[in-house]
């Protein structure tokens, strides 16, 4: 407990160690700040798989893109790796991509804030004054917002536990968190609320994916931006093409790609528009990834056609 002198001349000086320390302390693990918080794992620690084991979170990086996972345990070794209950593969095997479980339960409690007099019911708890329902209804539009804002510290404050089935997923409310929220006492023998949503888990190689009934993901993840960008990088070599000054082998040595992939980029300018304005939404269905847009063998001419081979055939 004591401090000594030392006896050679620092390797870093105190103002540089200051200030490095001070810049660890915005990215320590788990915690948010504001430059990191649309990056954060906000339902860590909370998420389970319908036979109650727990989803760890994870993130695998490709280039600047960063992306985030809630997978079955014993994934985080490795998909081969054995833990309790005998070999992995006779278990599951769950990869589900956490932007979109996240959007899918800030949506659903959102809807569910919408109509805070429901909250109070189902809690147990005596009803406002007439005079109080406007403050109260002000207080759940604050947390709406912040839930639209996608905010980790009042998803946590509201969330207790998800519990993610084939064909659903439940979301039990952190009681104390919810009465606090609104602005109420907590009875003693309140009622646990659990929220359902229908989404179905589709899996999409080593990854699942959360379907919801209209056939769109939750949110749009990293893969929609890089649809985005496959679709503009083809209309733009395509303006180049036009223009008869440089051919695709050429932009295809300045680009570091090969002659097919420039050209299968360039074909997305004949996409249809309705198919291109679904991606802007985020509302394309939810097995659609760049992969498949700019992969396809055949690109129809009919844009029905297209539509019909990208799954937006029979859609609303």
């Amino acid at each position: 407990d004591k401090n000594y002198p030392g006896l050679h001349q620092p390797i870093i000086d105190r103002e540089t160690w200051d200030r490095v320390q001070s810049g660890l302390k915005d990215h320590v693990r788990g915690e948010r700040s504001p430059t990191n918080a649309t990056n954060s794992t906000e339902l860590a620690g909370r998420v389970f798989d319908e036979d109650r084991q727990p989803l760890v979170a994870v993130h695998a990086c490709k280039g600047s893109l960063r992306y985030r996972y809630y997978v079955s345990r014993h994934l985080q070794h490795g998909p081969d790796a054995k833990g309790q209950g005998g070999d992995a593969r006779a278990r599951h095997d769950w990869r589900i991509p956490a932007q979109e479980l996240e959007a899918l339960v800030a949506k659903r409690m959102a809807d569910a804030l919408a109509d805070p007099l429901d909250l109070i019911a189902q809690l147990g708890m005596p009803m406002p004054d007439p005079d109080q329902v406007p403050g109260l209804i002000a207080r759940t539009k604050g947390i709406v917002t912040m839930l639209e804002k996608r905010n980790g510290d009042t998803i946590k404050q509201l969330v207790e536990r998800v519990t993610v089935e084939r064909h659903q997923v439940s979301i039990q409310l952190n009681n104390k968190g919810v009465a606090g929220g609104l602005g109420r006492t907590l009875p003693i023998n309140a009622n646990p609320i659990s929220l359902i949503v229908s989404a179905r888990l589709t899996r999409t190689g080593r990854v699942l994916k959360l379907v919801q009934p209209d056939g769109t993901a939750p949110a749009p993840g990293p893969s929609t931006q890089a649809m985005l960008k496959s679709i503009a990088r083809g209309r733009a070599w395509w303006e180049i093409l036009c223009n008869g000054e440089i051919t695709a082998p050429q932009i295809a040595a300045g680009e570091n790609v090969t002659p097919g992939y420039v050209m299968r980029l360039v074909r997305l300018t004949f996409l249809d528009p309705t198919i291109v304005e679904s991606i802007v939404a985020g509302r394309q269905p939810a097995m659609l990834d760049n992969t498949r847009l700019s992969n396809e063998a055949e690109l129809p001419i009919r844009w029905n056609q297209q539509r019909a081979a990208f799954g937006f055939a029979n859609r609303a």
